[in-house]
C-alpha cells in the first residue's frame, strides 16, 4: 500500500509540473523562469500580471531580494522573457 501512495504522489506532483509548465507561453527564457519562479509558485502568480521591462525588473529583483536563486544572465533572460510574454496593455483612451 506504501508504495501505491508513493505512486500516487509521484503521479500528482509529475502532472501538476507539466500543467504548470503548459500554463507559460513559448518564448526564449520560458524554461528558466520554470526553473526559477515556479519553484515557489504557481504560473498564476505571472500570468496574471503585466508590466514594461523596467516594471518586471523591479518584480524580478524583488525576488531575488527575498531569496529567488538565479544567476545574473538568468535575471536577464527572465526580465526579457516576461516583459515580452506579458507587456504592459495600453489604456483605453476615454
Amino acid at each position: 500500500m506504501k508504495s501505491f501512495s508513493v505512486a500516487v504522489v509521484f503521479a500528482a506532483t509529475s502532472l501538476a509540473a507539466l500543467a504548470s509548465a503548459q500554463s507559460l507561453p513559448k518564448g526564449d527564457g520560458k524554461d528558466v523562469v520554470e526553473k526559477v519562479c515556479t519553484g515557489c509558485h504557481g504560473p498564476e502568480a505571472i500570468t496574471g500580471m503585466t508590466g514594461t521591462k523596467a516594471e518586471w525588473t523591479d518584480v524580478v529583483n524583488d525576488m531575488a531580494a527575498k531569496g529567488a536563486d538565479m544567476e545574473k544572465d538568468e535575471k536577464e533572460k527572465i526580465i526579457t522573457y516576461l516583459a515580452a510574454a506579458f507587456p504592459k496593455k495600453a489604456e483605453k483612451k476615454k
